[in-house]
């Protein structure tokens, strides 16, 4: 697998699998589709994600962290790989590779959320080190 920053050639593939990232979301955690702002942010911010294609070059997957909060500290705004290619680590590939990046330019924290339920997402980000730092509350108006 190549995993590197996503370039404008990618953004077909990286929208499509946006599309694709949403609809799990919703579908499997009641999480609101949020297909359309992710696109919003990310076409902006191209550079900011890291992408995984397979030796015949198609689209396998995506981490985007996104410097939003303060000078120091990234907004994690999600990661996918392809139903196929999930539990193999790739995950914790792009996100090693988002990390390496970010450290190396004096980042020193990332910040996300995982959507209630997900627990093979949250088993993975724990394994990496992520901490829980607190919990996400909503009011429904």
């Amino acid at each position: 697998m190549k995993i590197r920053r996503a370039v404008a050639d990618d953004w077909e593939d990286l929208s499509e699998a946006i599309g694709i990232y949403a609809e799990e979301q919703t579908g499997k955690f009641g999480v609101g589709n949020t297909a359309d702002i992710l696109r919003a942010i990310l076409v902006q911010n191209l550079g900011h994600v890291w992408i995984m294609r397979d030796p015949a070059d198609d689209f396998c997957g995506f981490c985007a962290w996104i410097p939003v909060m303060d000078a120091k500290t990234l907004v994690g705004a999600g990661t996918w790989v392809s139903p196929d290619l999930r539990k193999f680590g790739h995950s914790e590939e792009m996100r090693d590779a988002a990390r390496a990046y970010w450290k190396g330019l004096g980042f020193e924290k990332v910040r996300g959320t995982c959507a209630k339920g997900n627990e093979a997402g949250m088993r993975s980000i724990l394994a990496m080190g992520f901490e829980t730092v607190g919990f996400e509350v909503e009011l429904s108006l």
